[in-house]
């Protein structure tokens, strides 16, 4: 089984060269200068990437010796949108969680507020609670 799960296994960098190639897939390139569909043979890394779904259907056409083929390419695409998403997230271009800051970006400041309810400490006493209490 060893063998067998080493294949299986990807490392980070080809997750993230697959992933880029669904994100940076054009649909155009799909397509021959006459707007005719190419081969999957001819199609690049990042368009052949992009298929999710590769579907064809033939049907026959016409009366006895005038039958004609005719067939039908279906093809649907990987989500881009959550492929960019995925990319984003890989990439930390955004925090799976927030944090609040301060004026720009910097660290909250606490206002502390003193109340000197008991009027027989000193100040010294009240400082040293102030900063126990924190």
């Amino acid at each position: 089984m060893a063998p067998v799960i080493a294949n299986a296994q990807m490392s980070r960098k080809e997750w993230l060269e697959r992933l880029t190639g669904v994100c940076r897939f054009d649909p155009r390139k799909m397509f021959d200068a006459q707007g005719r569909p190419k081969k999957l043979t001819e199609l690049d890394d990042n368009e052949a990437a992009a298929i999710a779904v590769f579907e064809v259907s033939e049907t026959l056409q016409g009366q006895d010796h005038a039958q004609t083929l005719k067939r039908i390419y279906k093809l649907k695409f990987m989500d881009r949108l959550s492929a960019l998403a995925l990319m984003g997230k890989a990439c930390h271009w955004y925090a799976d969680r927030q944090e609040e800051t301060g004026p720009d970006g910097g660290p909250i400041q606490k206002n502390i507020v003193v109340n000197f309810v008991e009027a027989s400490i000193s100040p010294e006493e009240a400082y040293r609670r102030m900063m126990n209490s924190s």
